[in-house]
């Protein structure tokens, strides 16, 4: 798959004629910071303009009859532009290590030990066949994340994206016709101790997402200017709607969730492993053009060449891994099934006020070799990796 349609953020900007301008509000109202209502309310009005323009040329019959479509559409656009103002760092992670990272729990990790390296980023896990959420084809397959501060706590913020397998993304699907589906979850931690399952515990009864908002019924005739219409108010179904999907995606959410803040802890990692580069599909003379150029000006021409073109550079994770997976033999391997991972919190400094992580791998238990290979131990702030 092209590195155009591969990662959420680029199949967003190249399918949505509208991100441009709302970038530049987006810019404007809220830089590099948290946004505000202001920002929100500009984004929105301005969202409005080009949505109408696109409804207007679509068949009547195949027009949205729900209003959700824009508030959804706005509330990810948000996210995205949040990750492109803060640098658009994408996070690549290879499928071995993605394998480790579903097969380590996550309920124990405490809050304060993880260390985001952007106040914004997307992670990339690619389509995982397994988290299908709603039933409906669309896989998770990466997350934007972010970070924000609300009175006295902290939230991270989870946006789920999801790839369909039955849609085209190189021929740019319609985005009022095929929509993004997403799931969105905030966990609070109001305390440096706050564990990931008590953050989602709290975010739960804080945010009552699986409960319809109340909101006012308008429906009825109104006068308009003497005139009187009649207006049938769908704020009410569409917040049944909103709940009844936050309630049918939350198993999903749980389970993806230990793809997010695994990947999370493993930014974390002094031990990390990433190499930034060009995705292999990108022009190669442009990247030959860039290895040779020797004064800054060329250099930055040569990079804004590429990024006009969809073309970025990638954080990728987990390469040394993947190799040594890839060079191992195949068939006929004995049956074997995965002993879990864990993170271990270890409180360190003034009175153990401080918390820092050992990764517990997980490991592959073989029937016929007995016990499982050892995994290894990885401190997030030692200097050195042990084995245990």
């Amino acid at each position: 798959m092209s590195n155009l349609i591969t990662y959420h953020p680029d199949r967003y900007y190249r399918s949505r004629p509208f991100v441009k301008t709302l970038l530049n509000i987006y810019k404007q109202t809220a830089g590099l910071g948290v946004p505000t209502m202001e920002t929100l309310n500009a984004v929105g009005n301005s969202f409005m303009q080009f949505y109408n323009t696109a409804l207007l040329e679509l068949p009547f019959d195949l027009r949205p009859t729900s209003a959700q479509v824009t508030t959804q559409e706005v509330s990810l656009f948000m996210h995205y532009a949040r990750f492109d103002r803060n640098g658009r760092n994408i996070f690549h992670f290879q499928p071995v290590l993605t394998t480790l990272l579903r097969q380590t729990d996550v309920d124990d990790v405490i809050f304060d030990a993880i260390k985001l390296p952007y106040d914004s980023l997307y992670i990339a896990f690619g389509k995982q066949p397994d988290l299908n959420l709603w039933g409906q084809g669309y896989f998770v397959d990466g997350a934007y994340i972010s970070t924000a501060s609300m009175g006295s706590a902290n939230t991270l913020q989870i946006l789920l994206t999801t790839i369909r397998t039955d849609l085209d993304y190189a021929s740019k699907p319609n985005f009022i016709l095929q929509p993004d589906r997403y799931y969105y979850f905030p966990l609070n931690f109001t305390e440096k101790s706050t564990t990931v399952k008590t953050a989602i515990e709290k975010s739960i009864t804080e945010h009552q997402p699986f409960t319809p908002k109340e909101v006012p019924d308008t429906t009825g005739i109104h006068l308009n200017h003497g005139r009187e219409i009649t207006i049938v108010d769908r704020g009410k179904l569409t917040q049944r709607e909103v709940a009844e999907n936050n309630r049918e995606g939350f198993p999903t959410f749980l389970e993806a969730i230990k793809l997010v803040v695994n990947g999370l802890c493993y930014l974390s990692s002094q031990h990390r492993e990433i190499d930034t580069r060009f995705p292999d599909d990108a022009p190669k003379g442009l990247l030959e053009k860039l290895q040779r150029a020797s004064k800054p000006a060329e250099v930055n021409r040569t990079n804004r060449k590429l990024a006009s073109m969809g073309y970025t550079k990638i954080h990728f994770c987990g390469d040394k891994i993947q190799k040594q997976l890839d060079s191992l033999p195949t068939g006929g391997e004995p049956a074997a099934h995965w002993r879990r991972g864990h993170w271990r919190n270890q409180a360190y400094g003034i009175k153990f006020s401080e918390h820092k992580l050992l990764w517990i791998m997980p490991t592959i238990v073989r029937k016929d070799k007995g016990e499982p290979l050892t995994g290894h131990i990885y401190d997030v702030d030692a200097d050195e990796t042990r084995s245990g």
